[in-house]
């Protein structure tokens, strides 16, 4: 049972990151990498916007769909983390 929901948040997940890729893709960015691990975590897109700034994207998908507080669930700590995974990634692109 917890098996099943957890392949079942991980298939939404991922299509709600092709969502958003394809979203950015619209607006005219570029996507430079999607689901990029490292020490700190994981990244889900990293894309360049028209204008050159390279912006790191967090993808969330909730599996109920009324709208909520956007960081509701969502700890201090797990908010500061992609500066955390962001500068990781910066780092190695030297």
């Amino acid at each position: 049972m917890a098996e099943a929901r957890r392949l079942a948040a991980e298939k939404r997940g991922r299509r709600s990151e092709t969502w958003a890729a394809l979203f950015l893709r619209l607006k005219f960015y570029r996507i430079l990498a999607r689901r990029v691990r490292n020490r700190a975590g994981e990244i889900d897109l990293i894309a360049r916007a028209p204008s050159g700034l390279v912006c790191f994207i967090e993808v969330k998908a909730r599996a109920d769909p009324r709208p909520r507080h956007r960081f509701r669930g969502t700890s201090a700590n797990a908010r500061a983390s992609p500066a955390r995974r962001n500068s990781m990634w910066q780092g190695g692109q030297n």
